[in-house]
């Protein structure tokens, strides 16, 4: 009887969630996360908001909000993929799949935005300012027959989309209780 106690393994503290202290980095990543998305998101409101107010809110949109666009995309983007991450970590095992397909979809969506804003910040800058503007057209963001608005358009619409309505699967009918 002795010899059993003592092979037993101590029972984890758990905090006032219901967590195993295990889990607390884990947390603070998931919360930093989405604290930072939800700060660039309002940020990012408040200047179409105030663009909509001024009556300065059309296609192309100023090279302010463009930027502000481009800054906001590549940062919120490898945070919806660190984010999804803690949630398939803290998914109940038999739905850490659906979580899974959520980070997958989001990592295309991240692929794909970064493919665009990159190139608009770079490519696109660089050929207008030295006059190299034979076939821009395919790559300005806001032009009808656009690859990179086609890119970016899909990013948002349909990677996104997906990956948020897997991750909300993985999350359905779960406990915080680990």
């Amino acid at each position: 009887m002795a010899k059993e106690l003592s092979h037993s393994q101590p029972e984890k503290e758990k905090t006032k969630n219901g967590l195993t202290n295990n889990y607390k980095p884990i947390l603070l990543l998931g919360k930093t996360c989405s604290l930072l998305i939800t700060i660039m998101g309002i940020a990012y409101f408040f200047l179409i908001l105030g663009l909509a107010i001024t009556g300065n809110f059309k296609l192309p949109p100023p090279e302010l909000a463009q930027n502000m666009g481009a800054v906001v995309d590549l940062t919120i983007s490898p945070l919806i993929i660190i984010l999804i991450g803690v949630l398939y970590s803290l998914a109940q095992q038999e739905k850490k799949v659906f979580a899974l397909i959520g980070l997958v979809f989001s990592s295309l969506f991240t692929v794909v935005v970064y493919i665009n804003r990159v190139t608009q910040l770079t490519v696109v800058r660089q050929s207008i300012s030295t006059g190299q503007t034979n076939g821009l057209h395919w790559f300005l963001p806001y032009e009808p027959h656009s690859v990179m608005f086609a890119m970016e358009i899909t990013g948002f619409s349909f990677f996104l989309s997906i990956a948020l309505l897997f991750v909300a699967f993985s999350l359905s009918g779960s406990s915080t209780k680990k």
